[in-house]
């Protein structure tokens, strides 16, 4: 059959058998229709909408009325399809509409491209949004469903999960590897933005560092990682320390021996083909955030894993109404994370003036634009280190193992709130979980000065 014998076919088919309109209204709308027949069609969904079933006698008096030239006894013939059909004429009349779709996204693109005026990036977002537009929307009919629907769907989604855990498999959320934390935060859900802020040189990049190791060292999970501040390999670099265990001032000198040599080496074979990405721009606008997530997304087949933004306030805004650009910009940004289905980890520094607080340990209300941020992030973490503020306008040295360091989970959609204890190596850039530190004790670090080599 060729579009308008399929067409034709649909309405011979609710027609013949009005009660078939019940199994596939949802899946039909007014843009699966050209020309004369959208009209036919219009006429049976407004008798359908106002009494939930359709009269051949009232649809003829309807058809002659406001199709005057139509023959409508016509439409009655069944030479173009039988009810049985009738599925697969709306998978057919649906294919003939995504078509259709495509065709005019390939046209608003082509006159986007011809503005000379719009920007490069501005233009690329753009034409993404048309395309992602086009393909990825569902059928309209699907925005309602029933509560049995959506039970059963629930239903189904738990014993999935307890299937997965008698199997001893991974649930759909992303562990952090930190074994309090994750019982707090219950992992990274897909489609989450979680927000992860602290004081200026608390550790909440090493931290977010500290994650991608662990998500890389732990699964086949892509992680792809922006960074707005440090670049490429500064970022492999706090990686290689982490995970060798070598002191970043030795690395950072070159200044090693042979333990520690051997240790980075060890450390490189295990990291380096792992499955990243990274981009270390600066001044990036939301745009090109979600440009470039879309096409790592589409590097890993749609898998990656988790994005890791470091930080909001480097994004560049100026491309935003100045009014409640934060606002805007973290709803972007989640608005990205629903769209691929991937977790976002969007990293925000607090205030300066945060340490000068009779109790410094952050909050909501410290976040800029809190009441913003507070609102779109699905989850929102704060690194607190007592001894940084406690030493922040003193001339004395940090302790090489703090154990008073929290991770505060202050806001969390779907599960508990709290304060995961910590411990903190500032000299290899390593957060320890405070479960692994009460059981397995410090982690042993390679450091030419503690080992009394000069």
């Amino acid at each position: 059959m060729n579009l308008p014998e399929m067409e034709i076919g649909f309405i011979n088919c609710v027609l013949q058998d009005p009660d078939l309109l019940d199994d596939v209204m949802h899946r039909v709308d007014i843009n699966d229709f050209t020309n004369k027949r959208k009209d036919i069609f219009k006429v049976i969904k407004s008798q359908y909408m106002e009494s939930g079933g359709l009269s051949r006698t009232k649809f003829m008096m309807k058809a002659k009325d406001k199709l005057p030239d139509l023959d409508v006894e016509d439409l009655f013939e069944t030479n173009f399809a039988f009810a049985m059909e009738l599925d697969d004429i709306v998978d057919k009349l649906n294919d003939y509409k995504l078509r259709r779709s495509i065709l005019a996204g390939i046209k608003e693109v082509h006159k986007k491209v011809k503005d000379e005026e719009m920007a490069t990036d501005k233009l690329r977002s753009t034409v993404e949004n048309i395309m992602l537009n086009v393909t990825s929307g569902e059928d309209s009919g699907k925005a309602i469903k029933t509560l049995e629907e959506v039970a059963e769907k629930s239903y189904a989604k738990l014993n999935e999960r307890i299937d997965r855990q008698e199997k001893g498999e991974e649930i759909e959320r992303l562990k952090t590897y930190y074994p309090k934390l994750d019982t707090t935060l219950e992992g990274f859900k897909p489609g989450h933005l979680t927000i992860l802020a602290g004081a200026t040189s608390s550790g909440k990049t090493a931290f977010a560092i500290n994650i991608m190791k662990n998500i890389l060292q732990n699964t086949d999970k892509p992680v792809y990682f922006i960074s707005l501040e440090m670049n490429d390999v500064e970022l492999f670099d706090r990686i290689l320390i982490s995970e060798s265990k070598v002191s970043a001032s030795d690395f950072s000198l070159g200044d090693m021996n042979k333990g520690q040599e051997k240790s980075i080496n060890h450390g490189f074979n295990k990291i380096f083909e792992k499955q990243a990405l990274i981009t270390d721009q600066p001044g990036l606008n939301l745009n090109q955030i979600k440009s470039l997530s879309r096409r790592a997304n589409k590097q890993y087949d749609n898998g990656l894993g988790l994005i890791i933004i470091d930080y909001l306030t480097m994004i560049d805004m100026k491309s935003l109404d100045n009014y409640k650009t934060i606002g805007k910009t973290v709803t972007g940004i989640r608005n990205l994370a629903k769209e691929l289905q991937v977790p976002i980890l969007l990293l925000h520094q607090l205030n300066r003036n945060l340490h000068k607080r009779n109790n410094p340990k952050p909050k909501l209300s410290d976040l800029r634009d809190s009441g913003e941020i507070e609102e779109r992030a699905d989850e929102i973490m704060f690194v607190h280190r007592p001894e940084y503020f406690r030493l922040k306008d003193s001339d004395e040295s940090e302790s090489k193992i703090q154990t008073d360091v929290e991770i505060v989970v202050g806001k969390n959609r779907t599960g508990r709130t709290g304060n995961v204890p910590f411990t903190w190596y500032p000299e290899i850039l390593t957060f320890q979980d405070g479960y692994l530190y009460d059981n397995n004790g410090a982690i042993q670090y390679l450091s030419k000065k503690k080992e009394g080599d000069n």
